[in-house]
C-alpha cells in the first residue's frame, strides 16, 4: 500500500519541498512524489520502478524518522 501524495489541478504535488542530504539532489530541494511505508516488504521494489518511470531526476530516499521510502525528483532551480 502507498500513500498519495495530495496534487493540485495540475497534478503537481501540493506538498512542499523537501529537503535532503543527497549525493543526487545536490543541495537542491525536492519534491515528493509518493511514499512507500517501510513495513511493507515489496516498498523498495515499489519505490524503485516508479522512480524508474518518474522521469529525469527522480529516486528513492529513506526517510528514517517516518520508517518510509520516498521517491523524489529535485526541483528545477530557477535561473
Amino acid at each position: 500500500m502507498t500513500t498519495p501524495i495530495a496534487r493540485d489541478a495540475s497534478g503537481a504535488a501540493v506538498s512542499p519541498p523537501t529537503d535532503s542530504w543527497c549525493t543526487d539532489c545536490d543541495g537542491r530541494p525536492s519534491r515528493q512524489l509518493e511514499t512507500f511505508p517501510a513495513g511493507n516488504p515489496r516498498a523498495l521494489t515499489e519505490a524503485d520502478q516508479l522512480a524508474a518511470t518518474a522521469g529525469p531526476g527522480a529516486h528513492v530516499h529513506f526517510a528514517a524518522r517516518r520508517d518510509e521510502f520516498v521517491v523524489v525528483v529535485p526541483a528545477a532551480v530557477a535561473a
